[in-house]
């Protein structure tokens, strides 16, 4: 994954991607800095707002490349978020 910033485009798994809103970059930008370790839910939204789930849940919705890329747990306590 190759972040350029704010409103900058990026790659997800080789493809490229349109420019991320601020609470996006600011969501991919925590899980790439914790990468390969996951991050809990309250780690992400300390680091990246309280909206950091649902962002990353719009986020995975908009594309299969970044639904394949992030890994949401299914529910509490099971491994926190990450990028794979």
């Amino acid at each position: 994954m190759e972040l350029g910033g704010p409103g900058m485009p990026c790659r997800v798994l080789g493809h490229p991607k349109p420019a991320l809103s601020a609470a996006e970059y600011a969501v991919v930008s925590a899980l790439m800095d914790a990468f390969p370790e996951p991050i809990s839910r309250a780690q992400l939204e300390m680091t990246a707002g309280a909206d950091a789930h649902r962002v990353l849940l719009a986020l995975r919705k908009k594309d299969t490349s970044w639904s394949s890329a992030i890994l949401i747990p299914s529910r509490s306590g099971r491994g926190g978020y990450r990028l794979l």
